[in-house]
């Protein structure tokens, strides 16, 4: 195992949520991880239906440059095979998940392709949740002990 590999496992063992989560906490994360995704054609579908032309084209770039990052993200997945947890025993798939490869993250391009596009178009606000929403689906495709911790924590007497 090289070093990338066995910093990669480590970072994954201390974020990836074990037995003891909550499971309101838990489901939120698989909800997140499923549906949160669908925010992002409803959002572009919006803003092309309800805005200018200035904002129709930013939508449209917004559109190409996600689809560029997954034919990128295909293309490194296949130069470049790095195994799912789940696939080499790691830990439990929270969520059913083909044993593709893991990296890079087509909901992360997605989600940054977009987000990015919107704040160099000057679209300030949906580019900036867009990120934050990209990052929260990030972590709860991981579903994140460490946040389930510090959650419980703060809710402790």
């Amino acid at each position: 195992m090289n070093n990338f590999d066995a910093w990669d496992r480590t970072l994954f063992l201390k974020i990836n949520a074990g037995p003891a989560a909550p499971e309101a906490l838990l489901n939120s994360a698989m909800f997140i991880a499923t549906d949160a995704i669908y925010a992002i054609p409803l959002m572009l579908v919006a803003m092309w239906v309800w805005g200018d032309e200035k904002k129709r084209g930013l939508a449209l770039s917004a559109c190409v440059v996600a689809f560029v990052g997954l034919g990128v993200n295909q293309l490194v997945g296949l130069a470049w095979q790095h195994p799912r947890p789940f696939a080499v025993g790691l830990s439990r798939p929270w969520l059913a998940h083909v044993a593709d490869s893991s990296f890079p993250s087509d909901h992360m391009t997605v989600f940054a392709g977009i987000g990015i596009t919107l704040l160099l178009g000057g679209e300030m606000t949906l580019g900036v949740l867009t990120l934050v929403l990209g990052f929260l689906v990030a972590w709860s495709r991981i579903t994140s002990d460490c946040i389930f911790r510090w959650i419980c924590s703060a809710q402790s007497p």
